[in-house]
């Protein structure tokens, strides 16, 4: 809204102080919305640098350029504070394997177990991943 729209509106009433009241209204709302796009500016330069970190193997996982280790790996190593044994498997939970959400990040001790997690669910669910059926969900 620009000054003189301000100022029409409002003819009955003080012009100089609504005008200041105005003026330092549209001088904050810029400094807002410079203060948005440099925020926006600095995400976008975070996702560039974090894509410079990793890429994404020909399996479709995340892994770091100088190391080539699993980014979900590393995530679950945080999360429970230790290295992983070679053999423990990590299992997305929603089945995205970009997702390296802590929260979607689950750790089995063997494969095998992970398999039959997985063929659990395949029986119970109709998916290999979790996916709570629909006669469980809460309608609103």
């Amino acid at each position: 809204m620009t000054i003189l729209k301000i100022l029409k509106k409002r003819r009955n009433q003080s012009i100089y102080i609504d005008f200041q009241k105005a003026y330092f209204k549209e001088i904050k709302k810029e400094r807002e919305r410079k203060k948005r796009k440099e925020q926006i500016k600095e995400i976008r330069k975070t996702i560039k640098e974090k894509s410079k970190i990793t890429y994404i193997d020909k399996y479709g996982y995340r892994r770091f350029n100088d190391s080539h280790r699993l980014v979900s790996r590393w995530m679950v190593e945080k999360k429970i504070g230790r290295r992983l044994k070679s053999e423990e498997v990590v299992h997305h939970i929603d089945g995205d394997k970009l997702n390296n959400n802590k929260t979607n990040l689950r750790v089995f001790p063997s494969q095998e177990i992970h398999e039959n997690h997985h063929k659990r669910n395949l029986r119970l669910y109709g998916s290999w991943y979790e996916i709570i059926p629909e006669k469980y969900t809460y309608s609103t």
